[in-house]
């Protein structure tokens, strides 16, 4: 075949019962174009196995810029860098990568009086063993200075700002 360009794409036609129709570049080995979509191309080998990487769509005075990114693809495959199969990688990868809801732990779920939980994360008591919440330290305090006859506080709530703090 001769140098592609936007005649020759135009020109070709795909036989009566194939899907598609090859055609490639003399000038740049493996840069060509598939007419069935009219999409453009670069094909390479990496050992036994061919590799195919779509360029973009043939649409007419895209051709230019498109072969120079055929020349990058395969001065890149000439490195023995191989594109494709990189790019297949990069895909398993992300398909395979934890999403923000997968790291980040659940929001707290509201109490039955309609308030957050003071510490969500942290388990009040064992559930399976069937033992009680333990009574925090300062609710024993409180308790024993009931009993006592003394109030719950030590000291009244005195304010430190604000109007009443001037009374």
């Amino acid at each position: 075949m001769t140098k592609l360009n936007n005649l020759v794409i135009r020109a070709l036609q795909v036989p009566e019962g194939a899907k598609d129709i090859q055609a490639f570049d003399d000038d740049l080995p493996g840069f060509g174009v598939a007419s069935g979509k009219a999409s453009l191309l670069v094909k390479y080998s990496i050992g036994k196995q061919q590799r195919r990487k779509t360029l973009g769509p043939w649409v007419p005075g895209t051709l230019p810029a498109i072969r120079k990114e055929a020349t990058v693809v395969l001065a890149q495959v000439r490195l023995g860098k191989d594109v494709v199969g990189e790019a297949r990688k990069a895909q398993q990868e992300a398909k395979n990568a934890k999403t923000l809801g997968e790291i980040v732990a659940p929001r707290p779920t509201l109490t039955a009086r309609g308030a957050l939980p003071l510490f969500p994360t942290l388990p009040l008591f064992d559930r399976a063993a069937g033992s009680s919440p333990p009574r925090p330290r300062i609710t024993a305090a409180v308790a024993r200075r009931r009993r006592q006859g003394r109030p719950a506080r030590r000291r009244p709530f005195m304010p430190t700002s604000g109007p009443a703090a001037y009374r």
